[in-house]
């Protein structure tokens, strides 16, 4: 192939490493890019090669299918933490797009500031954080953003997104809505709190708390109560055996007359606990488009915990996750068991859920 870069792609490499489910077949040509530059080159060599690209964070979000990519995957690998204002009540840092996110939140964490606390424990890079609004526990990402670096795909600009202009809502932003696929995030500016109030209006913090009278909540203990809490409902993604992608799916935000016509739903169809939970949780379910849905719940209820589709299945503690829990699932399996739920929910609630992975390559 006619390139004149500085790296060179190799070619026909597994992603099944390099996603946390663990599934899928292989990319036609990888590349590790490790700075701005390799990711310019890159891009350089897909453009005189006529190639489709793909960027890879940390895997957390994307499934390959088995037949695999038929392109250029670049894996963003940048790193860098780097102060870049302060004053007497907050801390700007500028976080390189390959940094896990996981290791960010704990050094904040461990250095007393406040806004992201309660994302711990979260598998993926932070580039990948702001394209999906990563939310959990009462906080979303896009709270602390305060700007996005990123590189033009087509054009190969590098572009300043301020907050504003990044369109952030319910698990989206516009790099997973109007712009995606356009642009590689290289960089994250974040504003954090040297004081704040703890965000506990979760009941699994609250009983965390409560059945350990000892502990008191504070910055580095909260993060340790939402670790066991995760690993309880979940194992973390480090072995094909405990393959996930984290929450499967995601849904658009309802308004009140939707959340009360669920509400009905379960009381017709005689659960009424649930439906009485969902009374109590209505404030906790408020976003600022309306109400989250509670995919969770309807999975819960129609008896779909544990499900088993080939070596995929549906956790029992979690019902929002999908686990490779042979270790040998295809991304076949994954797939249809995920088809098998989104369906069943719309029968059953008129309620529609997406995949919030990105799914790649050819699934039916």
């Amino acid at each position: 192939m006619d390139v004149d870069n500085k790296i060179y792609p190799s070619e026909n490499i597994s992603m099944k490493e390099y996603t946390t489910m663990h599934v899928g077949g292989s990319a036609r040509y990888f590349v590790e890019a490790k700075s701005i530059e390799d990711i310019l080159s890159a891009l350089k060599f897909a453009k005189k090669n006529d190639l489709k690209v793909l960027v890879l964070g940390g895997g957390s979000n994307t499934i390959f299918s088995d037949a695999g990519f038929c392109g250029l995957v670049i894996k963003i690998s940048i790193s860098g933490v780097e102060k870049v204002f302060e004053d007497e009540s907050c801390v700007h840092y500028k976080v390189s797009a390959g940094e896990s996110w996981d290791s960010f939140v704990r050094f904040l964490v461990e250095n007393h500031l406040y806004g992201l606390e309660n994302l711990s424990h979260v598998p993926g890079l932070v580039g990948a954080s702001v394209v999906q609004n990563i939310g959990c526990y009462g906080q979303e990402v896009s709270s602390c953003v305060v700007s996005v670096d990123v590189i033009d795909i087509n054009t190969f600009d590098q572009i300043v997104f301020r907050n504003k202009d990044m369109n952030f809502g319910y698990r989206r932003s516009r790099l997973n809505r109007q712009d995606k696929g356009r642009f590689i995030v290289t960089e994250v500016t974040f504003a954090l709190r040297k004081q704040g109030q703890l965000v506990m209006k979760y009941k699994d913090i609250q009983d965390y708390f409560v059945g350990n009278p000892n502990i008191q909540p504070n910055l580095l203990t909260l993060r340790k109560a939402i670790i066991s809490i995760r690993n309880r409902k979940f194992p973390f993604p480090d072995s094909p055996k405990n393959g996930s992608s984290g929450s499967f799916w995601n849904a658009e935000s309802i308004n009140e007359k939707k959340y009360e016509s669920i509400t009905r739903i379960l009381d017709e169809k005689g659960f009424h606990e649930k439906a009485l939970e969902m009374r109590q949780k209505k404030d906790v379910f408020r976003v600022s488009q309306g109400y989250k849905v509670p995919y969770g719940l309807f999975i819960e209820v129609l008896g779909l915990k544990g499900k088993v589709v080939g070596g995929a299945k549906i956790l029992e503690t979690h019902a929002g996750v999908i686990n490779n829990f042979t270790g040998e699932a295809t991304a076949s399996d994954v797939y249809n068991l995920s088809k098998e739920v989104i369906e069943t929910v719309y029968k059953e609630f008129g309620v529609k859920i997406n995949v919030e992975p990105e799914l790649i390559g050819k699934f039916e």
